[in-house]
């Protein structure tokens, strides 16, 4: 007979008992410091509302696209992968903004965690912009911005990421989505 018992509130491990043995399974073992953090004790705390009501109605709303596949402009300088490949629990903080009109054969992908291949053979797997401009044709979203943005995944494993990303990153994407009258962002993950 087995069975297992959640244990304390936030604590991610389990005891398991096979017949007379017990074994104590530690669910956050392999899972980056990050992760841990937010599944332990020693998660950061944020205060206040962390959500915003999205008051206007998705028919009258301008909506941009962030992905976080590592995609980038041919064109661009690519996400850091010479450090992620030194560091590989580093990822590169950095963001790219790519036009709404973006063609497949411009985009590239600087991520090491992830297969770029699906992801260039149809870039909509994780910047979906042809069904973005199918719900504005069929008046179902207002519009789309200019340009959408990209983004390493895989954050928040190195020592000041979290810093990074709130003070720095966060706040100038957002000031990029605002400048193109975004009142929406949909989080397109790799």
């Amino acid at each position: 007979m087995t069975s297992v018992r959640n244990t304390a509130r936030s604590e991610a491990s389990e005891e398991v008992t096979e017949g007379e043995s017990n074994v104590r399974v530690d669910d956050n073992r392999y899972l980056p410091r990050l992760m841990h953090s937010f599944y332990g004790e020693d998660y950061p705390v944020e205060h206040g509302d962390v959500w915003a009501p999205f008051e206007k109605r998705l028919s009258d709303a301008r909506l941009a696209l962030l992905s976080s596949a590592g995609l980038h402009l041919r064109s661009q300088q690519p996400f850091d992968l010479e450090r992620e490949r030194r560091e590989p629990t580093w990822g590169d903080s950095s963001y790219r903004m790519l036009p709404n009109t973006v063609q497949r054969d411009d985009l590239a992908v600087a991520h090491l965690h992830l297969n770029s291949e699906p992801l260039l053979a149809d870039p909509n797997i994780t910047l979906p912009l042809a069904a973005l401009a199918e719900l504005v044709d069929e008046a179902r979203v207002g519009g789309a911005v200019d340009e959408h943005v990209s983004v390493m995944g895989y954050q928040g494993w190195h020592d000041d990421a979290l810093d990074r990303w709130r003070d720095e990153t966060g706040p100038a994407v957002v000031r990029e989505l605002q400048a193109q009258g975004a009142d929406g962002v949909i989080l397109a993950p790799a």
